[in-house]
């Protein structure tokens, strides 16, 4: 997954090739998204990072209860969330052998 170039100004002028590949891929995200919400074959939460920002420990309960965690815990287990936010299990940052802001020559 590295860095493989960079787009030129000609990218973002209205008329190009990145703009009909933009909205091609949200047509198609939109299709995926239909899919999910009328197959009955499995559930599905939609959740959006608008209102998981906007409300994290409402987003967090409406995801807990829908993976089935017993509604007397999820007050408790949101609000330890909220308080342990940066965790205590992360991974310390690999260096990167690449600069991704960079044009890759």
């Amino acid at each position: 997954n590295q860095h493989v170039g960079v787009l030129g100004p000609e990218y973002f002028d209205g008329s190009s090739k990145f703009k009909g590949e933009s909205t091609s891929m949200s047509i198609t995200w939109l299709n995926f998204v239909k899919w999910w919400h009328v197959n009955p074959k499995f559930p599905v939460l939609f959740v959006r990072f608008e209102d998981l920002v906007a409300n994290t420990p409402r987003e967090l309960s409406r995801m807990a209860e829908f993976l089935g965690v017993p509604r007397a815990d999820i007050p408790r287990r949101v609000q330890c969330t909220m308080q342990h936010q940066e965790g205590n299990a992360r991974r310390p940052p690999k260096p990167k052998d690449f600069e991704p802001y960079q044009d890759q020559q």
